[in-house]
């Protein structure tokens, strides 16, 4: 579980409060799809959690079809910074996989370890 501060729950409940208004759906039809409680749905848009179980976020992100790093980036887990950061190691792991030069020496390396 993750503690965040009450500025930042306000904000992300408010932010998941409009994500299911411009839906148009109820708590309860939110309950039925991801299987989180109504009362912890109610509870998450009110700020009212401090501890926020990740799986929850993945779930909520699913289901509103959106990326689970605006819900982190609201949450302050991650910042712009570790972002890019992360962005920049997939796209050279993305170009040094799709070399197959690179790539198979790679796979020999592994191997060997």
């Amino acid at each position: 579980m993750l503690y965040i501060d009450d500025l930042r729950l306000e904000k992300f409940g408010n932010y998941l409060r409009e994500l299911r208004i411009n839906k148009g759906v109820t708590v309860r039809d939110i309950y039925l799809k991801t299987k989180i409680d109504i009362t912890t749905l109610s509870r998450l848009e009110n700020g009212l959690i401090k501890k926020i179980n990740p799986n929850m976020l993945l779930r909520l992100a699913d289901y509103y079809n959106t990326n689970v790093i605006v819900f982190y980036d609201l949450l302050g887990y991650l910042n712009n910074n570790l972002i890019l950061e992360y962005v920049n190691i997939i796209s050279e792991n993305i170009i040094y996989f799709s070399i197959p030069l690179f790539s198979s020496i790679y796979e020999i390396d592994n191997f060997n370890k």
